[in-house]
This record gives C-alpha cells, structure tokens and sequence, in this order.
C-alpha cells in the first residue's frame, strides 16, 4: 500500500475518512458530544506523544491526518454552536 500511494494521498484519505466519520458518529449517536470528542483527542495526543519516536513514515502521517481531523471538526462543531447561541 505505501509504495502504490503518496505521503499526500495518504494523509488527505486518513484526513477525509476520519472527519467524515465524526460526521456520521454526530448525526447517528445522540450520547456523543464535545467533550467526548475531546477526551478522545487528547488521547490521541498522549497516543502520539507516548509512542512518537517507534513510528513508521505510514503510520504518523496516518495518525497526524488523524489528529487535524479531529482538531477541524472540533472548531467546526464549536462555531455551529456559538452561530444557534448567537442567533
């Protein structure tokens, strides 16, 4: 797999299935809310912190991709959420 795409396919796929995931999990499960979400990305970022040096090239763009997906969605959710308190 890793010589058949580039590192920036790698990590747009990683990136795209990952926040198009968080996408179907909001809408499907009603229990799954912000800091739910950002329990899971600070673990993430104790994941990355823990094992970063044991990584291979694949395997930390995949898990970068990852994280900035997390990172987006949760500024996306959270402006969704200042506009209703705004309006």
């Amino acid at each position: 797999m890793w010589s058949d795409i580039t590192i920036n396919e790698l990590y747009e796929r990683s990136y795209q299935q990952t926040f198009q995931y968080l996408e179907k999990r909001r809408q499907k499960d009603h229990s799954f809310g912000i800091k739910e979400l950002q329990s899971y990305l600070s673990s993430l970022y104790n994941k990355q912190a823990v094992a970063g040096l044991d990584k291979t090239g694949p395997t930390e763009i995949a898990e970068l991709a990852t994280i900035a997906a997390f990172e987006a969605f949760l500024v996306k959710w959270q402006k969704e959420l200042e506009n209703l308190s705004s309006n």
